[in-house]
């Protein structure tokens, strides 16, 4: 698998079944896309594309998941190839996948970032990043044992003021729900702390309108359009 963006397809289908077999959900992968046929945790999709060929593929399935009138569904639809307006799906929002080679140099920042242990820490870490509210937690303690996955925090005199949440794959390490502030050297130390296990992967992930800028400061480039559909 050499495309950059399948490659970031592959990597964030892979961290939406994780969160989402976290939940309980009952996933599966199929050739040309990822699929949760049940409920979808909090901003995690029912449906990843992971092949540009495959859209005959993915729209029986996502087909499928809205006659199904009641539910609310959601497909990230990874290379920016599909139109599901049909289906009674709206888009949300487009965002650009973003590569950082090997090579790339990293500032140093002299940030401390670790990665989180325990429950507690990981219930601390999910509120500075602020994603919900009323106590649903997106991401349950299980995920803490999955060796793929890291959820680090920057701190500063002890309290968290940045984190990223990362996956690894075959072939590349995923960065998401990134939070930072706009402290670019808190940033920097989390994409540095995200790459110490495998340097000689590429890190990916995505992003959107002005969050691009402190990415591409770090040396990201992007690789191609993303585009979320949901049905309410």
């Amino acid at each position: 698998m050499t495309d950059p963006v399948t490659l970031a397809a592959w990597n964030n289908a892979q961290w939406c079944d994780a969160v989402s077999r976290a939940h309980g959900a009952a996933c599966r992968f199929e050739p040309g896309f990822w699929i949760n046929g049940g409920d979808a945790p909090p901003f995690y999709p029912n449906l990843v594309t992971t092949d540009p060929d495959a859209t005959a593929a993915q729209l029986t399935a996502i087909e499928l998941l809205a006659e199904q009138p009641a539910r609310g569904i959601g497909i990230k639809d990874s290379f920016f190839a599909l139109d599901l307006s049909e289906f009674g799906l709206e888009p949300i929002f487009d965002a650009d996948w973003l590569f950082l080679p090997p090579a790339a140099t990293l500032p140093a920042s002299g940030v401390d970032v670790r990665a989180v242990a325990g429950a507690d820490e990981l219930a601390l870490w999910e509120k500075a990043w602020g994603g919900t509210d009323g106590g649903t937690h997106v991401f349950p303690p299980a995920l803490l044992g999955d060796e793929r996955i890291r959820f680090l925090a920057a701190r500063r005199e002890g309290r968290i003021i940045a984190g990223a949440a990362v996956n690894h794959s075959d072939g590349a390490i995923g960065i998401s729900n990134v939070f930072h502030g706009g402290d670019g050297d808190a940033l920097a130390a989390l994409v540095a702390a995200a790459r110490r296990r495998a340097s000689d992967l590429p890190i990916v992930g995505y992003e959107s309108g002005d969050d691009r800028g402190p990415f591409h400061t770090l040396g990201f480039t992007s690789i191609g359009k993303l585009r979320v559909w949901i049905r309410p």
